[in-house]
């Protein structure tokens, strides 16, 4: 059950996501997108709602992993992301051949949260970090390969995991850190998804024709891409 302790404070302004928000002593009206999460009660702002008498608003695009989840190397095996160094190897997926590839890392991108997604009781990820899913079209019944950010994925879901085969989401959880936890994200040469405990996650540089998710939060984050 999660926790999600005090509401943080949050400016009070329209959710546009040109426009700059404050959170404490945060600014996130920069260019460079920046990973936070804000929860607030009793407003109609917000772009995802919840059973908690709260309402979620997202003020980046971007999401990450705790340092010490586990990325896929080609030198090293399974390492934590925190230990990570530029120019390393790192395995990547190719959606297309739905072959590995191992390319560079060429940047570390550092951000803190409050809010951690727990998938199967093994992948930590922030709550707008796009994993690859398996999802039926509507019109057509065709199964296609989607992005679906962490907190829209649902027990029962279809994820890829590195080998090209499908993890099926048997547990989530939502927890909530009090205090602002530091998480990484890594851009890479070939701009290739990239493995996590053997979840295929996008790249913070990501290149795809991926397309994403109708759902609510996955639409709305990575539809203003």
């Amino acid at each position: 059950m999660a926790n999600y302790g005090n509401p943080m404070p949050v400016a009070r302004t329209s959710v546009d996501y040109g426009t700059p928000v404050a959170v404490g002593s945060f600014n996130y009206g920069s260019p460079t997108p920046v990973i936070e999460t804000g929860w607030y009660r009793g407003s109609p702002m917000g772009i995802y709602e919840t059973g908690f008498d709260y309402a979620r608003m997202i003020i980046a695009f971007t999401g990450c992993f705790p340092k010490t989840e586990l990325i896929a190397t080609r030198n090293k095996g399974y390492v934590p992301i925190g230990d990570i160094q530029k120019g390393e190897f790192v395995q990547t997926f190719n959606p297309t051949t739905k072959c590995n590839e191992y390319t560079k890392v060429t940047q570390i991108h550092t951000y803190r949260v409050n809010e951690i997604v727990l998938l199967n009781e093994s992948l930590q990820i922030s709550a707008s970090h796009p994993v690859l899913v398996l999802e039926r079209e509507s019109q057509n019944e065709l199964e296609v390969q989607k992005w679906k950010v962490a907190m829209d994925i649902l027990v029962g879901d279809s994820v890829f995991a590195g080998n090209g085969k499908l993890i099926d989401i048997h547990s989530k959880e939502v927890i909530w850190h009090e205090s602002r936890i530091e998480v990484l994200n890594i851009s890479t040469e070939n701009k290739l998804p990239f493995i996590m405990q053997t979840f295929v996650v996008r790249s913070e540089n990501a290149v795809d024709n991926i397309i994403t998710s109708d759902s609510h939060l996955t639409k709305r984050l990575l539809g203003v891409v």
